[in-house]
Protein backbone atom coordinates (compact mmCIF):
# COMPACT_ATOMS: atom_id res chain seq x y z
CA UNK A 1 0.00 0.00 0.00
CA UNK A 2 0.80 3.67 -0.05
CA UNK A 3 2.55 4.81 3.13
CA UNK A 4 2.15 8.35 4.44
CA UNK A 5 5.16 9.89 6.18
CA UNK A 6 5.12 12.68 8.72
CA UNK A 7 6.96 15.95 8.12
CA UNK A 8 9.46 14.97 10.83
CA UNK A 9 10.22 11.67 9.05
CA UNK A 10 10.70 13.44 5.73
CA UNK A 11 13.03 16.11 7.07
CA UNK A 12 14.94 13.60 9.20
CA UNK A 13 15.46 11.56 6.05
CA UNK A 14 16.70 14.63 4.14
CA UNK A 15 19.09 15.68 6.93
CA UNK A 16 20.48 12.13 7.22
CA UNK A 17 21.13 12.02 3.49
CA UNK A 18 22.84 15.40 3.45
CA UNK A 19 24.81 14.78 6.65
CA UNK A 20 26.15 11.35 5.80
CA UNK A 21 26.20 11.63 2.01
CA UNK A 22 24.06 8.53 1.60
CA UNK A 23 22.10 7.72 -1.53
CA UNK A 24 18.41 8.16 -2.11
CA UNK A 25 17.86 4.41 -1.97
CA UNK A 26 19.50 3.96 1.45
CA UNK A 27 16.29 4.63 3.39
CA UNK A 28 14.29 2.03 1.51
CA UNK A 29 14.85 -0.75 4.01
CA UNK A 30 15.28 1.36 7.16
CA UNK A 31 12.21 3.62 6.79
CA UNK A 32 10.44 1.79 3.98
CA UNK A 33 10.71 5.04 2.05
CA UNK A 34 11.11 4.77 -1.72
CA UNK A 35 14.01 6.30 -3.61
CA UNK A 36 11.60 8.75 -5.24
CA UNK A 37 10.20 9.88 -1.87
CA UNK A 38 13.74 10.27 -0.48
CA UNK A 39 14.71 12.43 -3.46
CA UNK A 40 11.60 14.58 -2.96
CA UNK A 41 12.45 14.99 0.76
CA UNK A 42 15.89 16.42 -0.06
CA UNK A 43 14.46 18.63 -2.80
CA UNK A 44 11.77 20.08 -0.53
CA UNK A 45 14.25 20.56 2.33
CA UNK A 46 16.56 22.50 0.00
CA UNK A 47 13.66 24.64 -1.24
CA UNK A 48 12.68 25.57 2.31
CA UNK A 49 16.29 26.47 3.20
CA UNK A 50 16.52 28.67 0.11
CA UNK A 51 13.22 30.39 0.86
CA UNK A 52 14.16 31.02 4.51
CA UNK A 53 17.77 32.13 4.07
CA UNK A 54 18.26 33.43 0.53
CA UNK A 55 18.08 37.09 1.56
CA UNK A 56 20.79 36.81 4.19
CA UNK A 57 23.10 34.01 3.11
CA UNK A 58 22.45 33.16 -0.54
CA UNK A 59 23.60 36.36 -2.19
CA UNK A 60 26.81 37.43 -3.82
CA UNK A 61 29.07 38.63 -1.00
CA UNK A 62 29.83 42.30 -0.80
CA UNK A 63 33.19 43.69 0.29
CA UNK A 64 32.08 44.16 3.92
CA UNK A 65 31.04 40.46 4.03
CA UNK A 66 34.46 39.42 2.73
CA UNK A 67 36.29 41.67 5.18
CA UNK A 68 34.28 40.24 8.08
CA UNK A 69 35.06 36.66 6.99
CA UNK A 70 38.78 37.36 6.71
CA UNK A 71 38.93 39.19 10.04
CA UNK A 72 37.06 36.40 11.83
CA UNK A 73 39.28 33.73 10.25
CA UNK A 74 42.48 35.61 11.02
CA UNK A 75 41.46 36.19 14.66
CA UNK A 76 40.55 32.54 15.16
CA UNK A 77 43.35 30.81 13.23
CA UNK A 78 46.13 33.39 13.05
CA UNK A 79 46.48 33.07 9.28
CA UNK A 80 47.47 36.14 7.32
CA UNK A 81 45.04 37.27 4.69
CA UNK A 82 45.06 35.28 1.49
CA UNK A 83 43.74 38.28 -0.42
CA UNK A 84 44.16 42.01 -0.17
CA UNK A 85 41.17 44.29 -0.66
CA UNK A 86 42.07 47.60 -2.28
CA UNK A 87 39.45 50.00 -3.61
CA UNK A 88 36.74 47.34 -3.20
CA UNK A 89 38.61 44.87 -5.41
CA UNK A 90 40.28 41.66 -4.29
CA UNK A 91 43.88 40.84 -5.20
CA UNK A 92 45.67 37.56 -4.58
CA UNK A 93 48.38 37.71 -1.98
CA UNK A 94 51.60 36.00 -3.03
CA UNK A 95 52.57 35.49 0.63
CA UNK A 96 50.07 32.63 1.05
CA UNK A 97 51.85 30.56 -1.60
CA UNK A 98 54.87 30.10 0.66
CA UNK A 99 53.11 29.41 3.98
CA UNK A 100 54.92 26.63 5.85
Amino acid sequence: GHKIFSVIQKYTNAIRQLTFGIGFDSCDEYLRMSERMSRECVYMFARVVIILYRGRYLHKPIISDIRQLYTTHENKHGFPRMFDIIDDRMFDSIDCMYWV
